[in-house]
């Protein structure tokens, strides 16, 4: 089985590879940072488009691939995989009002058989024309309503194998790469599409993630797929905000369905999972933003995978409109990734919403070792209530002892703070009541004090995160997560104590 962040990636393609909009130290301005973010992550694909340029060319009339050299030196040297799929639109034509097709599709085969030649042994995945069954402007403003076109589309597709097979062995060709099951879609696969490759692509932009599982259209389309023998990939998907054509959306929105799309392909078996986009040109769709930092997406993504890295999903522990999910890694303590598309509720063990949170497995359904773990409040007694507002108490301040100890090491603010954990109270009254509030003050403020540091991003960028030494940039998403992981145990127990707070209340004036 493959780990799912080794199954992660993302897009990096837009308009700076354009040479007549785009001067090369422009475009290396903006890949260089673009590259710089993505490195943030623990993923293992980049997804470099390309598309014929009229403007590409050198003196002696030879391609000029100078930037599209550039994207694949420079992703392979920070160890991704790059996947080069080729697109057939006009977005590099001069004259859009005077497009010759026929000439057009004989220069894109010469550029794609360049392309393969030129790169050969540096282990591209090459994926097939992207999108093309769609038609328009994904097949040169021709509609997808003969069969002439769907053989074009066959024979440039056929071209493109052939030279990765006559050219460079260690090339590897993923197919499809499909929009959707959409009108030129089947008829392609009935022609012999998909009699040849490695791997086998499709887009699954969703307005719903979940609608993924079990919709007809997908079940048949996924199903037609496997069929062939070939990998499935997700070469795109996303959501766009604040709107696109999959759906309007929050940037927190945005957040919560990329994470559980990613999940949910990763159950689905799919062996290339790339998020669409970091091209930072486009804001609709990116992670990040202009100023080292992610935007919620980003974040999300970057904390949830680094606490995932390396792990491999196990199996769906729930059904219906809960999704617990079990991932392994050898050596490793399981951990649970768990949320809901219903309503935000308590199922016993987890508190669901509907943004992905992640756990280790699992105190709350299996033993009581993990410190962490969910609490279950009996509440039968006055006894019992204050038994359980001490447990909780000893975990929330560990918690505090940890993340002091780590923000110590590490040169940064931390609270001096200490708090009583009011053991001297053996019955619920009064003088407990006023000592809890108290120290639920202190809490709240020390824990207000450390939004502020979690939430100043600033501390990240290079120049000031530099002064610590031993670390790389590239560290800093660790060192986020590690920041997040401590926040999120607070942000729980937290939860759990105001809830014996309430209760202590009622019976306190009862």
């Amino acid at each position: 089985m493959t780990s799912l962040t080794s199954k992660l990636g993302v897009n990096s393609w837009g308009m700076y590879f354009n040479p007549s909009k785009f001067s090369f130290q422009d475009f290396k301005q903006r890949w260089d940072y673009d590259l710089s973010m993505i490195n943030k992550l623990p993923i293992n694909w980049i997804r470099i488009g390309y598309t014929f340029y009229d403007d590409g060319f050198n003196s002696d009339g030879t391609h000029n691939f100078e930037r599209l050299d550039y994207a694949i030196q420079t992703s392979q040297d920070l160890g991704f995989k790059v996947i080069l799929p080729i697109w057939f639109v006009d977005d590099g034509i001069n004259d859009k009002t005077n497009i010759d097709y026929r000439s057009y599709y004989i220069k894109w085969l010469d550029m794609i058989k360049a392309i393969v030649i030129r790169y050969t042994g540096k282990g591209i995945y090459y994926e097939a024309i992207d999108e093309a069954t769609s038609g328009g402007h994904f097949w040169l403003n021709q509609p997808i309503t003969s069969d002439d076109i769907i053989n074009d589309i066959l024979l440039m597709n056929r071209r493109f194998f052939e030279y990765t097979k006559a050219f460079d062995s260690s090339s590897k060709f993923i197919n499809g790469d499909f929009a959707a099951p959409n009108q030129g879609t089947y008829p392609a696969i009935a022609k012999g599409m998909l009699s040849y490759g490695d791997y086998v692509s499709f887009h699954p932009y969703m307005s719903i993630p979940e609608k993924m599982i079990n919709a007809t259209d997908q079940v048949q389309f996924r199903n037609t797929l496997v069929n062939t023998g070939m990998k499935l990939s997700a070469t795109e998907f996303g959501f766009g905000t604040p709107s696109a054509f999959n759906g309007k959306n929050t940037r927190e929105e945005q957040a919560s369905k990329l994470l559980r799309e990613v999940l949910i392909l990763d159950m689905l078996g799919f062996e290339q999972i790339i998020q669409f986009t970091m091209d930072g040109s486009d804001k609709t769709w990116i992670l990040q933003s202009d100023d080292y930092t992610f935007n919620p997406s980003g974040k999300l993504m970057q904390s949830m995978m680094f606490e995932l890295n390396g792990y491999t999903f196990s199996e769906r522990l729930s059904s219906d409109d809960d999704y617990i999910l079990r991932y392994s890694k050898h050596g490793e303590v399981d951990k649970i990734v768990y949320w809901t598309i219903g309503t935000n509720h308590y199922n016993g063990s987890y508190y669901l919403t509907q943004t992905p949170k992640i756990v280790d497995f699992d105190g709350a359904t299996k033993n009581s070792e993990n410190k962490y773990d969910s609490i279950k409040l009996t509440r039968l007694s006055s006894l019992e209530i204050l038994n359980n507002f001490q447990g909780n108490l000893d975990i929330i301040l560990g918690a505090f002892e940890e993340v002091n100890s780590f923000l110590k090491t590490y040169g940064f603010e931390y609270s001096s703070e200490s708090f009583d954990t009011l053991e001297q109270y053996d019955q619920l009254d009064r003088n407990f009541l006023f000592g809890l509030q108290t120290e639920i003050e202190k809490m709240d403020q020390t824990i207000n004090r450390y939004i502020t540091i979690f939430e100043n991003t600033s501390w990240l960028e290079g120049g000031h995160y530099d002064n610590y030494p031993g670390h790389s940039l590239f560290d800093t998403g660790e060192f986020q997560y590690t920041l997040n992981q401590y926040w999120d145990k607070f942000e729980s127990n937290m939860n759990v104590l105001l809830g014996i707070i309430n209760t202590l209340q009622r019976r306190t004036y009862e």
